[in-house]
């Protein structure tokens, strides 16, 4: 009678098992070995976030906002997102602004690039969590060099959602503003910016 009932409990862990969800895992990897720390960039242009696969109502715009705010905080000094996208391009980094007069070509020190690439909100309504996964490159001015690089998933707590969508409300705006800060908590603290400045 043993190996009976052994047997059907092997077979509901077993129905368990491929029944669970399978959730994101909060992780972070690398794609580049840092070079921010001898480069020491200083004016960053953020480029036009990438939606590659996430949900399509995160603000992109937002997201971006809220990148350069980081990098202030960071010791970095973001270009204005207008000037990014009017004088160098927005999302193609080696493609300055040329000056008439001097006829040099104006490049940021480097460039910041997120793309956004899945999302899930299955547990948003039960616990307020929605995981977003995506991947922050910061090259150089010309765009020929990756000064670092990492992918990276979150579990973003949105807080009690009280049977709430996720599009209702301001959940959305705080997932951009969340990721943003995740994003900026990897990139190295510009260091060079913070030192004391000899006598």
């Amino acid at each position: 009678m043993r190996l009976p009932n052994a047997a059907c409990v092997l077979v509901l862990v077993v129905a368990a098992c491929k029944t669970t969800p399978n959730y994101p895992v909060p992780a972070t990897h690398p794609s580049a070995a840092s070079t921010l720390e001898s480069a020491v960039p200083m004016e960053i242009a953020v480029e036009v976030v990438e939606n590659r696969g996430a949900d399509a109502r995160i603000p992109l715009d937002l997201l971006r906002d809220a990148l350069a705010q980081g990098l202030i905080e960071s010791a970095y000094s973001p270009l204005d997102s207008r000037f990014v996208d009017t004088q160098l391009g927005g999302a193609a980094p080696g493609q300055g602004s040329t000056s008439f007069a001097s006829g040099i070509t104006m490049l940021p020190d480097a460039w910041l690039r997120v793309s956004l690439d899945a999302s899930d909100e299955r547990l948003f309504p039960v616990s307020g969590a929605f995981f977003l996964s995506g991947k922050a490159e910061m090259l150089s001015g010309d765009g020929s060099q990756v000064l670092w690089g990492v992918d990276l998933t979150r579990r973003l707590e949105l807080g009690p959602t009280y049977g709430m969508r996720l599009d209702d409300g301001a959940f959305l705006p705080q997932a951009a503003r969340l990721f943003a800060a995740e994003v900026i908590k990897l990139i190295p603290v510009r260091r060079a910016a913070l030192a004391p400045k000899p006598l």
